[in-house]
């Protein structure tokens, strides 16, 4: 029932966004959100932190998802001093340095990195976003995610590209 709820979010996301023109924030926000019942991380606890870099639309969109599950907290992140308070960080355009600062903090924190860009993902994190056709999509990466301590669900896996 999960997989078959995550292929219909897909598939309606994608849809919707070259159908109607949307922004893809408030979509990443929403796949940023279901990421978090796909993933293991060492600890599981059951309401995560997501901390946002350099997008306030992804931030604003989750704290609607936020006010709405009580699953999730989004926390606006200035620079990567507060980053391991966090479950998931998302990262939206940024330079090569301050990825690299992210993928080292992320590593040894167990925080699922999702980056705008799947060029990102090659670089160290575990999730990118990018469209193609109009579609919002995601690369993953089991190998950079099992550096980080963090196992996807064969389900997540499936819907994704797989970089490695």
């Amino acid at each position: 029932m999960e997989k078959m709820i995550m292929v219909i979010m897909l598939v309606l996301t994608g849809s919707l966004t070259s159908i109607f023109g949307q922004s893809t924030e408030r979509f990443e926000a929403l796949f940023i959100y279901k990421f978090s019942d796909y993933i293991k991380w060492p600890d599981n606890k059951a309401k995560k932190t997501v901390g946002v870099l350099n997008n306030s639309m992804v931030l604003k969109e989750l704290n609607k998802v936020s006010a709405s599950s009580g699953k999730i907290t989004a926390i606006q992140l200035d620079g990567l001093s507060k980053i391991e308070e966090c479950d998931i960080v998302y990262v939206g355009e940024t330079t090569d340095a301050t990825l690299q600062q992210a993928v080292a903090s992320a590593k040894s924190n167990h925080i699922l990195l999702v980056t705008k860009g799947q060029k990102h993902v090659g670089k160290g994190s575990c999730i990118g976003f990018y469209t193609e056709g109009g579609r919002l999509k995601f690369a993953i990466s089991p190998k950079n995610m099992a550096a980080y301590q963090l196992k996807a669900s064969g389900t997540l896996t499936a819907l994704g590209k797989i970089i490695e």
